[in-house]
């Protein structure tokens, strides 16, 4: 098997593993959020900022990072935009008033801190940045 086509047959095996590069980028959650897995659609309702709370959980938080290589990987892969789509999405919500921005984080190790702190938070970081600080939310 070539290595194109290897490579998009992993992509359709694993479709909500967001890899690129070698490195898996995975969604997480505050320890106490009793949710462990959304389905896909949910997640992409999160970050387009059409789906607002947790059931039962009150109001999401959604936080996005500031790092490149890793909206580069992810953002793609979850919401089929690019990350200056994305940013443009949220400024046209902002500017209209239907709505708040992301917050903004500047890496991995600044988002596992903020979603620690904050219940109600999703955001996305490098699988190896994986720590007990938060939790994986595993896509279904």
């Amino acid at each position: 098997m070539s290595a194109g086509k290897w490579w998009l047959a992993s992509l359709l095996l694993t479709p909500w593993a967001f890899a690129a590069w070698g490195s898996e980028v995975v969604l997480v959650v505050n320890r106490e959020n009793p949710v462990s897995s959304l389905s896909r659609q949910e997640a992409v309702q999160i970050f387009l900022g059409k789906k607002t709370t947790w059931e039962g959980n009150g109001k999401i938080e959604l936080y996005v990072q500031l790092e490149e290589s890793v909206n580069e990987e992810f953002i793609p892969a979850l919401v089929n935009k690019s990350p200056r789509q994305f940013f443009l999405y949220w400024k046209r919500i902002v500017f209209s008033g239907t709505g708040l921005p992301p917050l903004q984080v500047r890496g991995d190790q600044e988002m596992k801190r903020a979603i620690a702190a904050d219940r109600h938070g999703i955001g996305y970081i490098k699988a190896d940045s994986l720590d007990p600080a938060v939790k994986r939310l595993e896509l279904r």
